[in-house]
């Protein structure tokens, strides 16, 4: 019955009943892609829902080689994070930021001499931003940022496609192989964005890069990230990676890396690293952490040190406790001044002793001196 009801449509009616569901469709396709608040100027809504993120950057590609505008364009998504991303101008809110491609480089523009990022604890939704090359067969990213979805980001010279609410694993997936492509500002700034994505794998992927056959100062970041993460495996991960790695300034980046963990295990390690095991600049780089720390622990480590036998290492502990906070550093400068066996600790002792401009200190001076007369 329905058959022949159909049947009975003139042609007119039927086309007029087909143009609306064409309408229809692109009504709630609009919806669906709709470009956020936080993007404005040459945007171009790409959300396309259900579609594979590879797939949207590869259609957007398409779209934008089809008009003829250039080689780069930007993409754009939010995805899950594990910390709250704020971008800010160092002189205040001073308007959006505009955003240009800066000789294959991502620049924002916020009217102000700079600008800051921080990273706040609690699961919030991050943005991402890329400046993609048009000019080969494939896409390929020329660099990486991180944007705040609280912000606003202006697009006046190239294009921007929205790709909407990407899931955390396609993410990282882009990120990664992105990463692999080897482009020197995608390794350093894809690097702080895959650390904030709410996954153990990226975790993982950190720690693979920092091991892995890179440049220096990309394994380098990748352990400062390690460091950042508070994973429950970061402190063993960085013992291994100090076992493993042949390289001392990713050694280095270690013992800073430690530093940046407030638990007791990380501390423990920086005073075993301290005490011993390792070569004079790794131990010195260890006690001068322990002293920025200033915490009880990391003082009895450091008199401890003052009191072994590698006298270069004394002297740099030394140092470490002149950096303390002044209610700790000057009794503890004036017991090494007045005690230990070594002139040259004591002389050092002494010489900080006088930095601080301390009543203490000007005493143990005045006591030196007419001793001496």
């Amino acid at each position: 019955m329905t058959t022949s009801a159909n049947a009975k449509l003139g042609p007119a009616l039927i086309g007029s009943a087909l143009l609306l569901l064409v309408f229809t469709a692109a009504g709630a396709a609009s919806q669906a892609t709709a470009a956020p608040s936080f993007l404005s100027g040459k945007v171009a809504a790409w959300d396309q829902p259900g579609r594979p993120l590879q797939a949207k950057v590869e259609s957007a590609a398409a779209d934008f080689k089809s008009k003829k505008q250039g080689d780069f364009f930007f993409i754009a998504y939010v995805f899950p994070s594990r910390h709250k991303v704020r971008h800010r101008g160092c002189n205040g809110p001073d308007g959006p930021f505009e955003v240009v491609n800066h000789g294959g480089e991502i620049e924002f523009d916020h009217g102000s001499r700079g600008e800051s990022w921080e990273t706040k604890d609690g699961n919030a939704p991050a943005g991402l931003l890329a400046l993609l090359s048009a000019a080969k067969s494939r896409p390929r990213a020329e660099d990486i940022r991180l944007i705040d979805p609280e912000e606003v980001y202006e697009f006046k010279t190239l294009p921007v496609y929205w790709l909407g609410s990407i899931t955390v694993d396609d993410s990282l997936g882009l990120l990664e192989k992105e990463f692999e492509s080897g482009v020197a500002e995608v390794q350093e700034s894809g690097l702080f964005a895959i650390s904030v994505h709410d996954s153990p794998k990226a975790y993982d992927f950190l720690k693979a890069v920092a091991l892995g056959p890179y440049r220096r100062d990309v394994r380098k970041n990748a352990v400062f990230w390690i460091g950042n993460s508070h994973d429950p495996r970061t402190v063993a991960d960085l013992k291994s990676i100090m076992a493993k790695s042949g390289d001392d300034e990713v050694r280095e980046r270690v013992v800073f890396a430690l530093s940046l963990n407030g638990n007791r295990e990380a501390l423990e390690e920086l005073l075993r690293i301290a005490k011993g095991g390792q070569d004079h600049e790794i131990r010195e780089k260890a006690i001068f952490w322990l002293g920025q720390k200033a915490s009880e622990e990391a003082v009895r480590g450091l008199k401890e040190i003052v009191e072994g036998p590698d006298e270069d290492v004394k002297e740099s502990a030394v140092f470490a406790i002149s950096q303390l906070p002044k209610r700790k550093a000057v009794p503890m400068l004036i017991g090494i001044a007045k005690d230990n066996k070594s002139p040259s600790v004591r002389k050092k002792a002494l010489f900080w002793l006088g930095q601080t401009g301390s009543d203490e200190a000007i005493k143990l001076f005045e006591e030196i001196l007419l001793k001496k007369d």
